[in-house]
């Protein structure tokens, strides 16, 4: 005769032992489901440390923005040349464009002035000295100030820079440029001798071709 079971322990483990524990496998996910992950603040939002601490984050502004470092200046030797003064063929013909512009439009004036009768008196030489100064002034200091060249210059593709980093001249500069410029000028008629002006007051004169390729070589390297 078959020996039978005890009613109830079909399919139950064996006195003393202890069933398997069943392990939970988190991965793989179910089929059909994608991984959770943590989502990423979306662009104009506030990072989470703002969510949580309004108060503080309103009270520093200046962290809701990147900041990038400062740019640090490249060592000297690093740095692009600056472009080379411009051959006399062109600053001469210039400076003579200059003149004559200063000179035509007091000539200009002091006609006006003087009238049909060509008095030649205090009214025709004070608009001569007086507009052609003027017009000198304005050609050469504030148009220079204001696109790097003046009429002259401008005809002879040249600009006027800073010597010591290429930069646009500012005006007080152009002034005292200007003024010397008399003082040579005066000095040349009385000794028959011109110098060349050079470098007045640590302003050049170079070509508007290499300065552009100044430009160009300095915004590359940053």
């Amino acid at each position: 005769m078959a020996q039978g079971y005890p009613p109830g322990s079909y399919g139950q483990q064996p006195y003393g032992q202890q069933p398997y524990p069943q392990q939970q496998q988190p991965y793989p996910p179910q089929y059909g489901q994608a991984p959770q992950y943590p989502q990423a603040p979306q662009y104009g939002q506030p990072p989470q440390y703002a969510q949580q601490h309004p108060q503080q984050w309103a009270q520093h502004p200046q962290q809701q923005h990147l900041q990038q470092p400062p740019r640090q200046a490249l060592p000297p030797h690093l740095r692009p040349p600056r472009p080379e003064e411009a051959s006399g063929f062109r600053r001469y013909p210039a400076m003579l464009a200059d003149w004559l512009l200063a000179i035509v439009a007091g000539f200009l004036a002091a006609k006006a002035a003087a009238g049909p009768r060509l008095d030649l008196g205090g009214a025709y030489f004070g608009a001569l000295f007086g507009v052609g100064l003027g017009v000198s002034f304005v050609n050469q200091v504030l148009l220079a100030r204001l696109t790097g060249f003046s009429a002259g210059k401008g005809l002879m593709a040249l600009r006027v820079i800073r010597a010591k980093d290429g930069s646009r001249p500012h005006l007080w500069r152009l002034t005292k440029r200007w003024a010397l410029g008399f003082v040579i000028l005066a000095i040349a008629l009385i000794t028959e001798d011109y110098d060349d002006e050079g470098e007045l007051v640590a302003v050049r004169v170079v070509r508007w071709k290499h300065l552009r390729e100044y430009r160009r070589a300095a915004a590359r390297l940053g």
